[in-house]
């Protein structure tokens, strides 16, 4: 009895891990000179899915970066964020929060859309 427990408890926990797992396209950004990590994990609080993002600046110019993500559920657009803008200085880095609050079961990829990146002589930090 106690096995079938343990292997169910088991299943129950690959099931709920795996629903959280989503994939970042990172390309469009990388091929501009930006370094991308990220997260994706369940938030508790909404029953939601939280993806931190973190964006360095790879290059030697400042750069103003403007875009929206789109959460796919199995191929089908299901939910957009807000717009975001960050500028970035040679080698800063920019954190973000992305809260989807999407219940939805399947193979999540994340697409950066709406991507914009501005050279800028320097970054003002009222922006």
């Amino acid at each position: 009895m106690k096995y079938l427990i343990s292997v169910l408890s088991t299943v129950c926990v690959l099931l709920y891990t795996t629903t959280a797992i989503a994939q970042l396209n990172s390309k469009p950004l990388e091929d501009k000179g930006f370094e991308v990590k990220y997260k994706f994990k369940p938030y508790k609080k909404t029953h939601g899915n939280l993806l931190k993002l973190k964006v360095k600046n790879a290059t030697v110019k400042s750069a103003e970066l403007t875009f929206q993500l789109y959460l796919y559920v199995d191929g089908k657009a299901e939910i957009m964020s807000e717009k975001n803008s960050n500028c970035l200085g040679p080698n800063k880095k920019g954190k973000n929060r992305f809260l989807f609050e999407s219940k939805l079961k399947g193979t999540k990829t994340i697409e950066f859309e709406k991507l914009e990146v501005k050279v800028v002589d320097i970054c003002d930090s009222a922006k």
